[in-house]
């Protein structure tokens, strides 16, 4: 402004700014503190959650007591049941498909039923000849031995005299149901066998 501006208009400039400092508005209240976060709620319902569903799948694990109680002795039932319940690793698994979670449960128990030397009540028995064990074995693996592997499979059977999967030589007369075991095993592993595509030995225990 020049020194030509009228006095009154000074004066109406300053009384605006007095006013409109006297219209600032005040500080805010502070706010008061908040109560727990919602992600601190959703971290205790998530927590109570998980233990919940870890209940829930302990109990089925347990269910399946029932199922193999005259399938496995009870000694090697009671530690599979507790690794299952101990292990986390297929718990969204469970939590996605409980049957399908049990299933799969299912399908490492029977992987012992055919070898009594691992717990099973109903796996057969090693004859105690050598030769008849490599003919029970011959034939509980007819359907799956080919002309190409033959000479494998009949290599198993010799081995199965001084082995069983043990650090030293272990003569199958001492060791019968070990050494008749470790052969069906291999065998089984290597054709892929499961208790479904091998059903000799619930015909012949």
């Amino acid at each position: 402004m020049t020194s030509k501006t009228p006095k009154y208009v000074l004066l109406c400039i300053a009384a605006l700014c007095l006013l409109l400092a006297g219209c600032r508005p005040a500080d805010p209240a502070p706010l008061e503190s908040e109560p727990e976060s919602s992600a601190q709620t959703e971290s205790v319902e998530e927590s109570e959650s998980l233990s919940e569903l870890r209940a829930r799948r302990l109990e089925a694990v347990e269910g399946l007591r029932g199922e193999y109680a005259d399938l496995i002795e009870a000694d090697t039932l009671n530690t599979m049941i507790g690794e299952e319940k101990s292990s986390t690793t297929h718990e969204e698994l469970f939590k996605r498909d409980q049957e399908e979670y049990l299933d799969l449960v299912r399908l490492r128990f029977n992987m012992v039923l055919p070898f009594r030397s691992q717990g099973s009540l109903i796996g057969p028995k090693a004859p105690e000849d050598l030769e008849a064990a490599r003919n029970y074995i011959r034939e509980e693996f007819s359907a799956f031995v080919t002309d190409e592997t033959r000479e494998s499979f009949e290599d198993v059977l010799k081995m199965m005299e001084n082995e069983s999967a043990a650090q030293s030589p272990t003569p199958y007369a001492d060791y019968p149901q070990q050494n008749f075991d470790w052969a069906r095993n291999n065998l089984w592993t290597r054709y892929g066998c499961t208790i479904e595509t091998n059903t000799y030995f619930f015909d012949h225990p």
